[in-house]
Order: structure tokens, then sequence, then C-alpha cells
């Protein structure tokens, strides 16, 4: 049946200058029903784009809501539909993404408050001063720059997108597990764009030696119950890597890692220091931007390792994948991700190699102002944000270095008054807690204080381990000679010992505190130290003994039924 329609308004009847006129302006990108002027429009984009910056974006729905306000506060004339949804129309914000293409709609990555706080400028400076500083001493070659990190891999991956029937609500893929089992990966790149044999830590409590079948030629296996790196392991992990490095006191070189505890121990400083090598440790929390491998490098890895382990899925119906098989996923995955091209890439994006340390801009750093607490400043709408450095309508890059028109700085300060930049409250000083921890930053581990740091902590560790007190004397006294902990007993430990036994040749009174010694049951070179208190005396076989109540508990301590009572001899 033909429809016949009627028109309901008189615009088929309009004359031609009008018609003329509208497609004029939907060809420059301009409505007859636009809501704001040019240089508001700038502004909104310019305060889309700071905020993405400050790792704050907008969401569409966020960004109508701002245009929606800004609007009232301007007493523009708006859509009723604007003032029914308090908010932007869906066309409205289309056509404002159209005219402005530098801003689009993106997936962003999830980043801790610690990252984004940690990556500041002084700390920035500090690296690189440090670097310089170091560079200036030794002249180190792009072959003698080296960067070490530690990635996870699992059996169950992400899943790639796939092909399948269009309108399904749900679609599936076979993976090994709901969770997969970790094993974790240590690489070493230099400058130049080698690579050296990896290190995988499988999760078991030995290694052996069919578990890094098919892994990349040259690697180091080892076994860590948990499967993560720990201090025990890292020091056989750099010995590997020292090994292909070939540095000596007369060939020195460089490493850059991060500062995790597992990585600062004595043994570490001691083996680098012995071979010439020279250790930086990044700020904390700033690896994501600073760290070759983390920046060009372990991205393209996990893709390529994702498709690996779903080929493997694929081609293996009906078996599971086990940790035993990811050394053939990962080695396919190795060589595509550590290329020459890749490894020079991270070098030369973050600032390492060629040192430059102006590689960041100042947009790099507004995560980090929005953690920064300014007492001298207003504290409504403070947002340490130098507008005058940014053009507000760039036509390819989202930030540039050109003054903003006096209109343009106008509209960016109205939406900052409507809506203030992120920026943390300032904690009232009356009850801020303050922090007593030492601030930490960039350090040359390999120096000769930071060793002596290093000993000192090792000293701490053995006294804590000995239930006695840490004081200021005994942290002072540590030495070269008294620091070979490495090993299921030391000189250190027999001297301890000694001592402990000349203090307890006294005959002890009922009422008194004592440091036990035992020895647990099914260990061989295991002790275990106990606070007890002397209570009363008897004679056991002409030996006099002594009832002790221990102010901790445990079963099995004693290699015998006696779990109360202690001799006087051999020792307490």
């Amino acid at each position: 049946m033909v429809r016949n329609y009627k028109p309901k308004t008189d615009r088929s009847k309009a004359d031609g200058s009008i018609m003329k006129r509208a497609v004029q302006e939907v060809i420059t990108g301009k409505s007859i029903r636009e809501v704001f002027t040019d240089e508001e429009e700038d502004g909104l984009q310019n305060y889309i784009q700071i905020c993405s910056l400050m790792f704050h974006g907008l969401t569409l729905t966020g960004a109508r809501q701002l245009a929606y306000e800004y609007a009232a506060k301007k007493q523009k004339k708006i859509p009723d539909a604007w003032e029914h949804n308090s908010m932007a129309g869906k066309d409205w914000m289309a056509g404002f993404l159209k005219r402005h293409p530098t801003i689009s709609l993106r997936s962003p990555e999830a980043t801790s408050m610690a990252r984004a706080q940690g990556f500041n400028k002084k700390s920035v400076s500090d690296f690189f001063d440090l670097w310089t500083k170091v560079q200036a001493e030794k002249k180190f070659g792009p072959e003698s720059i080296f960067n070490l990190d530690e990635t996870g891999i699992t059996t169950v991956q992400n899943l790639p997108k796939v092909l399948a029937t269009r309108g399904l609500k749900q679609v599936g893929q076979i993976t090994a597990a709901e969770r997969g089992t970790l094993v974790t990966v240590c690489c070493c790149v230099n400058a130049v764009g080698r690579s050296l044999p990896p290190v995988m830590i499988f999760p078991r409590v030995h290694f052996k030696d069919f578990m890094i079948k098919g892994a990349p030629s040259g690697t180091l296996g080892l076994a860590v119950q948990s499967g993560w790196m720990n201090s025990e392991v890292f020091p056989l992990a750099l010995k590997h890597f020292i090994k292909h490095i070939g540095c000596s006191k007369d060939n020195p070189a460089i490493l850059f890692m991060d500062n995790h505890e597992s990585h600062l121990s004595l043994e570490v400083i001691d083996a680098a220091r012995d071979h010439g090598l020279s250790i930086i440790t990044f700020p904390p929390h700033t690896s994501h931007k600073l760290q070759p491998l983390d920046v060009s490098v372990y991205g393209p890895l996990k893709t390529h390792y994702k498709k690996a382990v779903n080929e493997w899925n694929l081609s293996n119906p009906g078996k599971r994948i086990t940790i035993y098989d990811l050394p053939e996923c990962f080695t396919k995955a190795y060589y595509r991700a550590l290329s020459t091209e890749n490894i020079s890439a991270g070098f030369k994006k973050t600032g390492l190699w060629p040192i430059n340390s102006e590689i960041f801009s100042e947009d790099d750093f507004l995560a980090a102002s929005v953690f920064r607490n300014d007492e001298n400043t207003s504290s409504s709408h403070s947002c340490d944000i130098n507008i005058g450095e940014r053009e507000l309508n760039p036509s390819d890059e989202p930030v540039m270095n050109h003054d903003l028109s006096q209109q343009h700085q106008t509209s960016f300060e109205e939406l900052v008054d409507l809506r203030p930049i992120p920026k943390r409250k300032l904690t009232n000083l009356s009850t801020r807690k303050v922090c007593k921890r030492k601030s930490v930053g960039t350090k040359l581990i390999t120096s000769t204080p930071e060793k002596e740091e290093a000993m000192r902590r090792e000293k701490e560790k053995l006294l804590k381990q000995k239930n006695l007190p840490i004081t200021e004397e005994s942290s002072d006294e540590t030495g070269d000679e008294d620091m070979s902990l490495h090993g299921e007993s030391s000189e250190y430990e027999e001297d301890f010992d000694e001592d402990l036994a000349e203090q307890s040749r006294k005959e002890p009174e009922s009422g008194d505190f004592v440091l036990v010694k035992f020895k647990p049951v099914n260990s061989k070179n295991k002790w275990l130290f106990y606070v007890g208190q002397i209570g009363d005396k008897f004679t056991d076989n002409d030996e006099k003994c002594y009832e002790v109540d221990f102010y901790r508990q445990s079963k099995n301590v004693l290699a015998n039924s006696l779990s109360h009572l202690v001799r006087t001899r051999p020792k307490f």
C-alpha cells in the first residue's frame, strides 16, 4: 500500500539561501544548533585532555554532564532534553568529538596511586643526575649498559579475540583452568639490542633439568616453592647474567634494575663489586616509565605469549597445559618480542641511552601533581598547571607549546571554577601522622655506603632471628669478617653462640629470664630460641635441672619428651 506522508513543518518550503547556508555550515563542521562558541569548546577540550593526563579522565557521561553544567552557568540556550536529563545529548557529544579529533574514547590502563605519585619530577631528576654522574666517571658504552627485570607467565592467559557467529551472547574458548600457575621469568638486555639467556623460576621445591625443555638456549632454571623471585635465588640469577655479560674490573658494566628487597642483599652487592658491575636502582614506582623492559619489551612479550598458549591449547585438544609446557610457548614469544628494534627503542624512550634527561615533558608529571600538597596555595582549585603553555586547538598533537588566546584561557578557567582540577585535599596539620620511614630513592647500591647499609641490615636480621634486641652499638660494629652468613652456619654464628654461652655460665636463680636454645625434631641444622622464666630447681641423674615457663610454645619443640625441663648444661 502506498503511504501518503503529510509534512508537519514548513522546512521544505525554505528558500534557497537558507538551504545554501545550512549546507555550507555542515561542510565546515558547524551546526545551526551549536551551543558553545569555538573558544568555549576549545576550553572544554583542554580540560578533558588535562584530566586524562592526570589519570582522572572523564567518561562520555561525565563529559556530557560537564557540558550541561557549563551551559547552565553561561546561561546558554539549550534543548529541553538537556534540562530533562541534566546532561548534554548524545548527538552533541558525537559532534563535539568530530569537531575535536584529538579526543577519542580510549580504554585506560589501570595505574596505581603509588605509580602516579612516585613518577614525579624530583625522583626522575635525581635518577638522571646519578646516572649522568656515574657515566661521567666510568664512560660506559651502549654494549655495557644493561637492564634486568622479572615478569610472570602463567598457564592461563587472557584470551585473544576469535571469530564466532554474530549475535551470540556468549562465546567460549578453552583454557587449562580457571586460575593459572605462575612461573617467573627474569630477562636482561643491553642498549645495543642484545638479550642474554633468561632465568626461569618454577614453583617447585627442587629443580629438575626437564623443566626447561624447549626454553631459549642457555636458560638457567631455578626452583622456589612460591614461584617468585626472592633473595635466596636472585644471587644465582645475577651470577648467571654476569657470566654472559663478561664484565670484570678491567671491563666494567652497569646494570639498571628496580629496588625490590630481593635485589639488595649483601651477596648481590659483593658479587657485583667483585666483577666490576655497577648497579643503579630506579626510584620506587617508576619502572613503568624508566625501565626499558617494561616500556617496549614485556608488552609485546605478553601479547605473543598469549597467542602461543592459545595455539598450544588448540593443537592439544583434551590435554591440560602445565608449567612444563610453558618454556616451549615462552620461547616462541621470547624471540619475537626481544628483538633488537624493541630493546633499543626501550632504552631510547626511557632516556637511558642515549642519555636524555629531558625525555619527559611536563604533561608526564601531571598525575603526580594530584598528590602534591602545597599549604601556600588555595585548596579550592590549585591545579599547578601553566595553561599558557598549552594550545587548546592543536591540529595533530594533543599537547603543544604555544601561548593561548585570552578567550581560550578564560574558558578554561571558567571550567576549573565549575569543576576543579583533581587535587588531593590538604590534611589537617594538627592531626597529620608523621611518617618516620626513611625516604627511598634511586641508589648506586654497589657504592661503599650502600654496602655498609646492607651489612647493617644483615646483622639486624640475624639478631632478630636470635630474638635479641637490636641496638645502635650492635648495628655499628658490623664488619666484613662477621657477615659471612651464606649457608647453614657461619663463623659469626659460632662466635655468637660462644658469647651467649659465656653469658649463661652463672648459676640461674628462680625468677630469672633466660634465652633457651632448642633443636626441633627432624631438623639437622636449624635451631630455635625461646624466652623462658626459671622456676623450681631439681636434680635428675645427679645433674641440676630447672623448670622453665616458656613465653612461646609450639608442638615438637624438643628432640625428646621433656617439653618443660631444661638442663643447665650445655648452654642457655
